[in-house]
């Protein structure tokens, strides 16, 4: 039992589940006459769809291939929203009051599951994948019939909103692997130390810091980041001439790091996503709003590296 819930093969089967939802999706949108970017936003939804399904038979370089076809239709704004099935205020009140906190039943399940599958030692991911399943079926249990299809439409709908933003955790996380891979830590490490004196303590873990939080907003990934900034500055600088404690400055120079995140728009899951759900005006409006906290906690960053790491 413990080898299905964890294999690599059990999880294929949910990729493929998801697969098959996007183009269900692409099928939905190829329907909608109202749709003002249903071309590009086909393409989009069918090549994900492609990849998710095939993507562990595919060569590498046709993968790659879909993977900048899909980086085109967004870079050329051709994936947009289209129209949905939506619901009255008066009916949405009404079936709030008469589920109450059982709409939090298939939240709780989603993740409730995936925790108990790392608990237990099995794939979380795994674990999210079934949740989710127990988490459709409960809902097809509690709405009327007729309305189920109206649910992988609200499927569709915060897809849509959300856009191109879905692809970008996974391709920025990638990215990293492959700056790694290409030696850009080490790049980096020489162009610190012609900018900063980091024989001088404090101006190495500024400088730790500083890469940690620019990479962060270069990339959207902070542990994208950590992997190019701790192998070009942290190990051989500060842990190795400094002797920083490698626990204590690794765990702080990754969330200096996710300073970087909440001032950036490659960060776009947690700060272009909120905005376009919410549909607003200011798509940057998250941004602007943590600027300021996320400064401050850098400084905070900074001071705590320099007390508590040696």
């Amino acid at each position: 039992m413990k080898e299905f819930f964890s294999s690599t093969s059990t999880l294929e089967i949910f990729y493929i589940i998801i697969g098959l939802m996007l183009l269900y999706y692409a099928y939905l949108t190829w329907k909608d006459e109202k749709h003002q970017q249903k071309i590009g936003t086909i393409i989009f939804w069918i090549i994900l769809a492609i990849l998710f399904i095939f993507g562990k038979w595919l060569p590498p370089v046709i993968s790659g291939i879909l993977v900048v076809i899909i980086a085109i239709d967004a870079g050329i704004g051709k994936i947009g929203k289209g129209t949905y099935f939506n619901t009255s205020k008066e009916f949405k009140e009404k079936r709030r009051k008469e589920l109450g906190n059982k709409l939090l039943i298939p939240i709780l399940i989603i993740s409730g599951v995936a925790i108990l599958f790392a608990v237990v030692g099995w794939n979380p991911l795994i674990g999210l994948g079934f949740g989710s399943v127990i988490a459709l079926i409960l809902n097809r249990l509690f709405i009327p019939k007729e309305t189920f299809d109206h649910i992988l439409d609200s499927g569709r709908s915060t897809s849509d909103a959300i856009g191109w933003a879905l692809v970008l955790p996974p391709y920025l996380g990638a990215l990293g692997a492959l700056f790694n891979q290409a030696g850009v830590g080490e790049i980096i490490a020489r162009g610190i130390e012609i900018i900063f004196p980091v024989q001088n303590l404090f101006w190495a873990l500024f400088a730790y810091a500083f890469g940690m939080a620019l990479f962060t907003i270069i990339m959207g990934n902070a542990f994208a980041a950590f992997a190019v900034i701790t192998a070009g500055i942290g190990i051989p600088i500060v842990i190795q001439i400094h002797g920083a404690d490698p626990a204590t400055i690794a765990v702080l120079a990754m969330s200096a790091g996710y300073c970087g995140t909440l001032m950036t728009p490659m960060a776009a899951n947690f700060n272009i996503v909120p905005a376009a759900l919410l549909e607003m005006k200011d798509k940057y409006r998250v941004i602007k709003i943590q600027i300021s906290m996320a400064l401050a906690l850098w400084v905070t960053h900074l001071l705590v590296m320099y007390i508590m790491a040696f």
